[in-house]
């Protein structure tokens, strides 16, 4: 079976050159992971949402990326059914506190 690993690179903006790239898995390799969503804070960090688990029953991924790269302790949510919990949007107030909205089955 193939596993896919998401990543997020930072592209400088006056050159669009690649800074860094800046691995987005959390779990094992043996695991399908998918980046869909970025925002950013009023302090330059990074959050990526995604989905990572089984492809039929994915889980939400949120990341959070310190303004220099540095990865804070990815979270997961898996819903009380086991099910596909799929991230629709994510928003990102000014406190860094982050709001994920999608389905959970």
């Amino acid at each position: 079976m193939n596993y896919n690993t998401a990543v997020t690179d930072k592209y400088d903006y006056a050159t669009m050159n690649q800074v860094s790239p800046w691995p987005l898995g959390c779990c094992s390799g043996n695991s399908y992971e998918q980046g869909r969503l970025v925002k950013t804070d009023i302090y330059g960090n990074v959050f990526v949402a995604g989905i990572t688990g089984a492809v039929e029953t994915p889980d939400y991924l949120i990341i959070k990326y310190y303004q220099y790269g540095n990865q804070f302790p990815p979270n997961t949510y898996n819903g009380t059914g086991n099910g596909s919990d799929i991230v629709h949007d994510m928003a990102v107030d000014n406190s860094g506190a982050v709001y994920i909205t999608g389905e959970s089955i």
